[in-house]
Order: C-alpha cells, then sequence, then structure tokens
C-alpha cells in the first residue's frame, strides 16, 4: 500500500471537511453549503461510504480527501499530503538527511521572516515610523487595514534590522539568506530594507516568506523586493492571495492588479479578490493559482495601449516579432493557454491618469463596472492592433491581418471564431471568405489524401493501473495527444479536458504538472514534480515501458480515445451521484437543480459518447 492510500485509509472525510463546513445528515450521506462558492441551498454532498465529496451547485467541483485540502488550503498535492499525514499519524519517511536538513532550514527561515515581520511592525508604530504612518494615513488607509496587512516600518539606519534579529538569537549567515542584509564583496553588512514602508508578502497559506518596500524620501528604486531565496520566488507568488482566496472562490473572479498598495486599498474598499505580481509579469504559474479558486480571471491594466501590450507578452501568453515599424504581432498562445486551464481570462482597462486606489476612493461602482465589463483577450488583442496600426494604405491593412490572424486561429469555438473573422474582413475591407481561407491555412488542416487501406493495431498496455493513469501515459509519450484531446471535445461540443476529470488527487496533481509544463522535456517535467507526484510518474513511465513503439500518430489517436474514456467514466460517475442525490431531496427547489443537473449530464454523456463511436469508426481508414 503506498503512503498515499495509508493516509487517506486513516482520514475519516466526514470528520475532516466539517471542520470546515456545518455538515447535516442526509440518508446515508451528509450535506452542506458549498465552502467554495456563495449558495443558499446546500448542494455540497459528502459521501462516507466512498470517502469522496461532490458539490451539485455552481461550482461542480468534487474529489477525495486530497483534493479538498488542495481546494481549501491552496496547496499542491504533496503538501496536502504532508497535511494529511500529520493529521493521520503516519510518517512520510524514509527521508534522505538531506532532505531532513533541507525542511528544517526552511522551517528557520520562516521562523525568522515571521519575527522580522513582526519587528517591522513594531517599528511603524514607534517615533521613527510617523512619516511611514502619515504616507499610510495620506493613502487613505485605515490603521486596522495597515495591521491586517501587517504593515511595518524600516528604520533609517544601516544595522537595524541586523542588530535586533542578532540579538533574538538568529545567526548572522541565516539573516543574509533571508534577504534581510547585504553583504558586499569585503565582507561589510548592512541592511537591505532602510527608511522604507515594509509590505510583508505570504504564501498562500499565509507564512511570510518575503517582502516588498517602498521608498519614503524619494530615493530609488521606489518599490524593492526581497531577493530570491528558497521560500520566495516572485515567478510563482501573488501579494495578498493568502487573504483574497475565499473571496475569489465566493464571487467567481480573481482581479489582479499592478502593485501592493493597489490591493490594500481595494481589499479595505470592499473588493477583497484583488492580488498583484511583485514587479514580475504574470506568468503561467501565477494564472494556475488563481484559477484553482476561480474560473475567471481579470487583468487590470493601466490605459497605456503600448504598456498593456508589453504585459500581455510577458505573460508568456503571446509572443512578438518585430516588423520594419517595430509594432508587435501576437501568436495565439494565450487563447491556448485559457482553454488548457479552462478559465476566462479578460482585461479592464483603467481610465487613463487613474489607478485603481483613485478609482475606488472616488467612486466604488466605476470599479465594480469595470471588472463586470472588463473585455475578452480577443477584443482586447483587436483594441491594442487597432491602435497601432494606420488602416488608410494596403500595407497597414496587410499588417492588422498579420497580427491578428494567429490570435483568431487559437479561437476553438467555431462560431465565435466566424464572428472574429467577419470583424477583420470588415476592417481591412475584403470579403471574409479570403480571411477564411488565409485562417484555414494557419490552423494546419491537412488535405485529403488518398492513402491504402490499412488496419490500425491499438496500443494495450497489459497492467493494473486504471484508466487514469492508462490516459496519463499517453500524454507522456505522446506531447500532441493533449491538443488533440481538446480539439476533439470542442468538436463535440464539449469543454477541454481539465483536472475535474481524474478522480484520484495525485493524478489530478500530475496531470495539471503536464499541462502547465508540457510533456515533452520529460526530465524536466519529472525534476519538478514533488516527490509523491515524482512516485506515481515513475510507476506510470515503467509500465509503459514494455509497450510497444508505435508511430506518432497511432499514440496520439489511442491517447485520445483513453482521455475521453477518463472524462465519461468521470460523467458517469457524476450522473450516478445526481440520480442518488435525487432520491434524498427534501424539497421541490432541489429536485428541480438535480433534475436540471442531470439532464445536462446527460446530454454530455450522449456527446461523449457519440465521439467515442466516430473515433472508433475511424479505426479502419480506406
Amino acid at each position: 500500500m503506498s503512503v498515499a492510500s495509508d493516509v487517506k485509509q486513516k482520514v475519516d472525510i466526514v470528520d475532516l471537511i466539517s471542520e470546515s463546513v456545518v455538515l447535516k445528515k442526509a440518508g446515508r450521506n451528509y450535506k452542506g453549503l458549498c465552502p467554495f462558492h456563495q449558495e443558499r441551498t446546500p448542494s455540497f454532498v459528502v459521501y462516507p461510504e466512498n470517502q469522496t465529496w461532490h458539490c451539485f451547485g455552481a461550482c461542480s467541483e468534487g474529489g477525495d480527501a486530497f483534493s479538498f485540502v488542495q481546494k481549501m488550503e491552496g496547496v499542491d498535492f504533496g503538501e496536502a499530503l504532508r497535511i494529511l499525514a500529520r493529521r493521520a499519524g503516519v510518517s512520510l519517511e524514509p527521508q534522505t538527511p538531506e532532505a531532513v536538513q533541507e525542511a528544517r532550514d526552511r522551517d528557520r527561515l520562516l521562523e525568522l521572516l515571521d519575527h522580522a515581520s513582526g519587528y517591522f511592525s513594531e517599528q511603524l508604530q514607534s517615533a521613527s515610523g510617523e512619516e511611514a504612518r502619515r504616507y499610510l494615513a495620506g493613502r487613505g488607509i485605515a490603521a486596522e487595514t495597515a495591521a491586517h496587512f501587517r504593515l511595518g516600518y524600516a528604520p533609517d539606519a544601516w544595522r537595524a534590522c541586523l542588530t535586533r534579529m542578532s540579538a533574538d538569537g538568529f545567526a548572522r549567515h541565516e539573516i543574509i539568506e533571508a534577504g534581510l542584509v547585504v553583504e558586499r564583496d569585503d565582507g561589510i553588512t548592512y541592511d537591505r530594507f532602510r527608511n522604507r514602508l515594509i509590505i510583508p508578502i505570504c504564501d498562500q497559506r499565509g507564512a511570510v516568506v518575503g517582502f516588498g518596500a517602498r521608498s519614503l524620501d524619494g530615493s530609488h528604486p521606489k518599490y524593492l523586493n526581497s531577493p530570491q531565496t528558497r521560500v520566495f520566488d516572485k515567478s510563482r507568488l501573488l501579494y495578498g492571495l493568502d487573504k483574497a482566496r475565499r473571496s475569489i472562490a465566493d464571487s467567481g473572479t480573481a482581479v489582479v492588479v499592478e502593485g501592493y498598495m493597489d490591493v490594500i486599498s481595494l481589499h479595505q474598499s470592499g473588493f477583497p479578490n484583488a492580488v498583484a505580481s511583485m514587479g514580475t509579469a504574470i506568468g503561467e504559474p501565477h494564472l494556475q493559482a488563481l484559477v484553482k479558486a476561480a474560473p475567471r480571471i481579470v487583468l487590470a491594466l493601466d490605459a497605456d495601449a503600448a504598456g498593456n501590450a508589453a504585459t500581455l507578452r510577458g505573460l508568456a501568453l503571446a509572443s512578438e516579432t518585430l516588423e520594419e515599424e517595430g509594432a508587435p504581432t501576437f501568436d495565439g498562445s494565450l487563447l491556448r493557454f485559457e482553454r488548457r486551464l479552462a478559465a476566462e481570462i479578460r482585461v479592464a482597462v483603467l481610465p487613463a491618469g487613474m489607478d485603481p486606489d483613485d478609482i475606488v476612493r472616488r467612486d466604488a461602482s466605476q470599479w465594480k463596472t469595470l471588472i463586470a465589463e472588463a473585455r475578452s483577450l480577443v477584443d482586447y488583442n483587436f483594441e491594442v492592433a487597432l491602435a497601432e496600426t494606420d488602416l488608410s494604405d494596403a500595407k497597414g491593412k496587410s499588417r492588422l491581418a498579420r497580427t491578428l490572424l494567429p490570435i483568431l486561429a487559437a479561437v476553438p469555438d467555431p462560431i465565435e471564431r466566424t464572428h472574429y473573422v467577419e470583424r477583420l474582413a470588415r476592417l481591412i475591407q475584403v470579403d471574409a471568405k479570403v480571411v477564411e481561407l488565409e485562417l484555414s491555412g494557419m490552423r494546419g488542416r491537412p488535405g485529403r489524401t488518398e492513402r491504402a487501406a490499412s488496419i490500425e493495431v491499438e496500443v494495450v498496455v497489459t497492467t493494473s493501473i486504471g484508466p487514469e493513469e492508462y490516459a496519463l501515459g499517453f500524454l507522456l509519450r505522446s506531447p500532441d495527444t493533449a491538443g488533440q484531446v481538446d480539439e476533439t471535445l470542442a468538436q463535440a461540443g464539449l469543454e477541454q479536458l481539465c483536472t475535474a476529470d481524474f478522480q484520484d488527487a495525485a493524478n489530478r496533481s500530475l496531470f495539471e504538472s503536464i499541462r502547465a509544463q508540457g510533456a515533452a522535456d520529460r526530465l524536466s517535467l519529472r525534476s519538478s514534480l514533488s516527490a509523491p507526484l515524482r512516485q506515481r510518474y515513475d510507476e506510470i513511465q515503467r509500465i509503459w515501458a514494455d509497450a510497444p513503439e508505435l508511430e506518432d500518430r497511432v499514440l496520439t489517436q489511442d491517447g485520445v480515445t483513453a482521455c475521453l474514456r477518463v472524462r465519461e467514466r468521470r460523467l458517469r460517475h457524476q450522473l450516478r451521484l445526481l440520480e442518488q442525490a435525487a432520491k434524498e431531496v427534501e424539497t421541490q427547489e432541489e429536485r428541480k437543480q438535480l433534475e436540471t443537473a442531470i439532464g445536462s449530464a446527460t446530454r454530455q454523456v450522449l456527446l461523449l459518447s457519440r465521439a467515442l463511436a466516430e473515433r472508433s469508426s475511424l479505426r479502419v481508414k480506406s
């Protein structure tokens, strides 16, 4: 038995969830209000018999004890395993001496950073912190808000923090490693932060991992962050996410703004679903963290179109090639990213010369409207491209088409794509068929060619692994499989393959990593996984090691079928749960909701069965 299975066996899911959700007995099961979205009628069901949970309401989430902890705490599978192992009294040993020391060093570093945060907060309330308090008052930040965000002050002295931390028992090398102190080449050390407002930066669980520091005397840089450490990685952290996560889940929307003070001001003004990056472009790890809590992500950007374009390029969601005039040409990868995350990413452009703080202090309702009316990524790219293109001559029209066609090629929905094709055609004053012809070539649709009749052999892996691991094996062996699966599902009118399709928590996390990083570079993918996920990865690879070597096309085709089977399995399981719940409902309103959900799930099963039948009929090609 694996460690994860042992932990799962020893944790009672009803006891676990009861600590966060008020549950009431409903037949053999338990019901309560879903903790992941707002609702009045309980739609969250816990099943003691198979130790699972499912929400039949708006979020439609479900899973086991591991997935519940992952979603509630905003952690990955490895951390959820550690949390539940401690609860169950299960040791995750054997650990190497190096791993034990690494854990101790990490805990010590977090202890030091938390202690330093307390020191900075103390200094904010001292006589030397008067200037920082005046700055906060001028920004309209209340004392309660400052305390909530643990704001502090670094004195205008060269060694104040170093002296205090040393006196409190921390070693010089620890203080340097934490980024609180800078060591010069000649060995002289001094405080990194001096005469600055201190903004503690926390991980998703609320542990202080670093600091942002704003200058109070006009010195540069205006904002100074902690350096990269073993616990502080700007490319993966979002400021305020620890405090915003519950609100993001309740509202279904995460709002990404540009600065720390914007986040603080928005939370104070009643918009606690705001987060910010730390002087870096919003990247894929940031958005992955957000989409775990909410399906809708709004990027609130300033009004400078060029700046907005640069921001989007920095997401690694759009690429740039410099043309003669130096304007950006985007590819469609940001749309593919949006599909991959099963997220809706939108852009809210702020009024010229205003930041979120200005807006909410003047008129909070304006902020609500801006977020509610945020543009889609395609519409936003149209606006940016139009602002930078002169359509008065043929060259400008051609350039606009070259800029936008890669974006349109990535739009999965054919009706939506046709809408934008017609819009582009009107702008450049050509027939829509001309644009569609160019687009068809870019989408890489292969022409029909005569092939000799052949019967293709399906890949068979004789193993005890389940259908989820079987599908993951295909995704790991054939990097093209994921895209083909999504295209097949889109053609069937279904959503792309997502983490919810995998019922096992470890498989969910492994699938999420494959989605995020791709399977092409297996060594890189493996090294990025936590120890429990590496174990699952290795199990799958060992089983597949003896599989026959087949051409990529065959692997991809059979991989698509395997992944569709995973979706089918999830839908049929969901349908059984819905039908069981329908037998136990107490009110007409609940029965009506469940009947609607059953109808929707049944339609999806039929569409999927049709897609599987079509794939089966294509096994013999002529």
